[in-house]
């Protein structure tokens, strides 16, 4: 501390003034960076989680479609792919199911409908 007070009191008052504002802006550029790089990585734990969920989601989908025999490749297309009865048929996912119901609008079912018309 005494090093520092002999070195402001030899400088002028003005250098003084250009140096305590010169500490004060890099204290003021560490604490940001520190803010900055907080805030950074809890976007990308974020997005880490989200990648990591969207993963086994793909995953758990492409190992639904092996175990029941359907392999995409280049050279099959849909309609080529293994008949399954009704039986064989597993429930959507409830994830992807909830993506696609989402945006949609729910048709209102009326007397009609009930009636089988």
């Amino acid at each position: 501390m005494n090093e520092t007070f002999f070195y402001f009191k030899n400088l002028k008052k003005k250098d003084v003034e250009q140096e305590r504002e010169i500490h004060m802006l890099a204290n003021k550029k560490c604490e940001l960076k520190k803010k900055y790089d907080c805030e950074l990585n809890k976007c990308s734990e974020e997005q880490q989680r989200l990648a990591d969920v969207f993963l086994k989601i793909m995953k758990s989908e492409a190992d639904d479609c092996e175990d029941n025999g359907h392999v995409s490749d280049s050279t099959t297309t849909a309609s080529e792919g293994p008949e399954l009865s009704d039986d064989e048929r597993k429930p959507m996912n409830s994830f992807a199911l909830a993506s696609k119901v989402e945006g949609s609008r729910k048709r209102k079912l009326g007397p009609r409908a009930t009636l089988g018309y």
